[in-house]
């Protein structure tokens, strides 16, 4: 994985999600963060979250309120695993996700790069009861 384009970190410019008749939402704000490395052993780790994330009352990660927990879950999501990259498509094998049902899957992204810049789109999901296509807007920090 030597030549391999992904290697290294990148930090999120923007996630938006497409659905079908053409509305665009941005599930994290159009200011959202994130960081998303790919290692040269074939691992991935991704970050994506709210800029403005409210913090739990107390400095305790395990005792949250209902409503700062529904917060914490809805405002960050991240996965790590292994990729695989055949130059247009890259499929993240995910070991474990902060969303729980993609944990032991799959997920594709197409990939499209443009200077130093990586263009990453899903395949069609649910999402707050829609059908969307996301698209996560990286820049390359460090190869």
């Amino acid at each position: 994985m030597a030549d391999d384009p992904l290697v290294g970190t990148w930090t999120l410019r923007s996630w938006r999600n497409e659905a079908s008749d053409g509305t665009v939402t941005h599930p994290m704000g159009e200011d959202a963060v994130g960081f998303l490395v790919y290692s040269s052993d074939g691992h991935v780790s991704a970050h994506l979250a709210r800029r403005d994330r409210p913090p739990f009352a107390r400095a305790d990660m395990v005792s949250g309120t209902a409503a700062e927990n529904t917060a914490a879950m809805t405002t960050h999501i991240s996965y790590v695993g292994t990729y695989e990259f055949d130059g247009a498509n890259v499929v993240h094998h995910a070991l474990l996700s902060s969303f729980p049902n993609w944990s032991g899957t799959d997920q594709v992204r197409r990939a499209t790069f443009s200077g130093n810049t990586l263009l990453l789109s899903g395949e069609p999901m649910s999402f707050e009861g829609r059908t969307v296509i996301a698209h996560a807007l990286w820049e390359r920090v460090r190869r």
